[in-house]
Parts: structure tokens; sequence; C-alpha cells
């Protein structure tokens, strides 16, 4: 009886060593594993992961199929499989991006990348080509993998501002079909554009406004630009956010706009503006327009409409004297442009 009653007491004291040692397993399987296991790789090729962010090698041939500068004996096959990991370097107003650490849990591989917000200002001048870093990561064989999550964390918490033109959009109308140049007077601002702007556009117009580049087709030239300041002044609308709608197409017809470039307008800013209890909003003439961005166009237009609204969300109306604005001239070669941008101050 005392025998049975020892061997007892003896079971507890294994079956929590047992439960402490799968705690332990479970644990390690599950902390993050801190900067030691990445490794930086230096390759030849400039994108070597098209699908995802990540692929995982299995073998020595395998991997140097992929090209590198340099040969990795430390790289053991025999023992780990390897994550090749892809990181994006070329992200406006980031630097420092590196893999920090990572966690399996089961077949599951998660990656947390580190980064720091710089605020830089970028200067694009169309699309933006894309740059990489690649880190390799061992992983035992026993393991597999079945999806890696890259999860990104800030090291410094910044808001950064930003003063943007959105959304520029310029139609061109000539009165036959004709090869025109459209040129920015301050290409150096731009954040962005599309079709890619390289030293402008050149482009084949039809009267219908179907644009023609290196076989594609358009209906607009689109562009973004930074450090545009829009302000309050003492002219200008206040619109509750229920009647954007109608405050649009009744002034965008008088601005000049046709009901289909005032159906993009429309579309484009209704969700940003009807939220909002009150908006202040202000068109920008044709000469504080031209001040920020001169539009250049060869053969030169018989008519041109630029439209900029500047907005800024109240809570409450304000009091402004409405603004007047004037009906431009819709005559021969029309060139169209409407953009918009948030007060900030």
């Amino acid at each position: 009886m005392e025998t049975k009653e020892k061997n007892k007491f003896m079971i507890i004291p294994i079956i929590f060593l047992l439960l402490c040692c799968i705690a332990v397993v479970y644990i390690s399987y599950q902390t993050n594993t801190k900067n030691l296991s990445f490794i930086k790789l230096e390759t030849l090729n400039e994108n070597l992961i098209t699908k995802d962010n990540y692929k995982v090698i299995h073998s020595k041939e395998e991997f140097n199929r992929l090209s590198f500068y340099q040969e990795y004996d430390e790289l053991n096959f025999n023992k780990y499989n390897y994550i090749l990991v892809q990181i994006d370097t070329s992200a406006c107003g980031e630097e420092d991006i590196i893999p920090d650490s990572y966690t399996i849990e089961g077949n599951l591989v998660s990656i947390n990348i580190l980064y720091t917000i710089t605020c830089d200002r970028c200067y694009i001048m169309g699309m933006r080509e894309p740059e990489y870093d690649y880190y390799v990561l061992p992983i035992p064989k026993r393991i597999q993998i079945n999806d890696v999550p890259f999860y990104y964390e800030s090291r410094n918490d910044v808001r950064c501002p930003v003063d943007m033109i959105e959304k520029p959009m310029i139609y061109l109308y000539p009165k036959e079909e004709m090869n025109i140049q459209v040129k920015l007077g301050h290409p150096d601002l731009l954040e962005a554009s599309y079709p890619p702007y390289q030293e402008g556009w050149n482009v084949l117009a039809s009267p219908d406004g179907t644009l023609r580049m290196k076989d594609r087709e358009y209906y607009g030239l689109f562009w973004e630009g930074n450090q545009h300041i829009g302000k309050v002044r003492d002219t200008g609308f206040v619109v509750k956010g229920e009647d954007t709608i109608p405050f649009l197409e009744k002034q965008l017809k008088v601005l000049g706009l046709n009901d289909k470039e005032a159906n993009e307008f429309i579309i484009y800013w209704y969700p940003t503006l009807k939220n909002n209890p009150y908006n202040y909003i202000y068109f920008e003439t044709k000469e504080e327009i031209n001040n920020y961005m001169p539009l250049l166009i060869q053969p030169e237009p018989d008519s041109i409409i630029r439209i900029q609204m500047d907005y800024k969300p109240l809570t409450k109306p304000i009091s402004v004297r409405e603004q007047s604005l004037a009906t431009p001239q819709r005559d021969g070669f029309i060139v169209v442009e409407w953009g918009g941008s948030l007060i900030k101050d």
C-alpha cells in the first residue's frame, strides 16, 4: 500500500516535468528570434521573386540558380530550408527597412519588419521603380511552411504633413486627330503620374478625347503634385456635406465642365465631402493655378479650362462672401483639367 502511494506521488513531478518540457518547446516556437538568424544577400538579379514577397528554397542547387555575388557556405541545406525574403526598400518617406524578428506557429512563419518614417518628399517622374533587399531565414526541415505573412512596424510614431493637389485629370479635345505634346511647368513637384510623365506627354488625340500613346489608349492624363498650399479666404462657399452633389452639379456646369467630366469629378470628391457636416470650398482662378503648375501644350489650344477646388472640412458654418464664378469659352481645340486639395491651416 505504501509503495503504491509512493509511486503515485512520484508520478506527479514526472508529469509536471513533462508539461514543463512541452511548454518550453512550445514557447521556443512562439518566441521572436531577434536579428541573429537573418542573413543579408548580395544578388545579381534585380527582382528574384515576382509573385510573393518570399520564396522557400530547399537545396543548395536551387539557391545557386538565383545568382549571387558570393558563396554563402554557412547555409546548411541538410538541416534547414531557407525562406528567401524580398523587401521593397523604395517606399516613399521610409528608410532602414529590415527584417527584425520572426515567429513560428505550426506551419506559419510570421516575419516582423521594422522601418523608420522620415517624411522625406518624393519626386516621382512617372512610375517609381522598386528596389529590393534580400535576406534568407533558416527554418528546420521538419516544418512544412504554408505561409509567410509580413508585418510592418515603425520605429517612430510620426505623422507626416502632406500638402497635395489631388487627382488632376487633363482631357484633350482637338477638332481633328493630331499629335499633341503636354508639359507641366514644375515637374519637380510631381508625386505621381499616369501615363508616366517623361519630360512631358506626347499623345495622338482624337476629337472624342481618346488619347493614344505607345500602343495604349487613355481617356485622360493624370498627375498629382506636392507643396500646394490652399487657404481659407474671405470668399468661397460653405456647403453642407449632404448638399455636395447638387452644389457641385451646379457650379461645375458654371465652370465649363460637360456632364462626363463633372460626373468623374463628383465620383472622386463626393465620398470625401459628404461625411463632413460642412465644407468650405474655393475654386482657384486660372492665374492661381498657373502660378502653381503652368500647363504647356503644343499645338496651342483655343480654350483651356482649369479647375482647382480647395476645401476645408467644418464642424459648423463660417461667414464668407459667395465667390463669383465665370463660365469660360469652350470652342475649337479644348483642354480641360480638374483637381482638388485639402486646406490644412
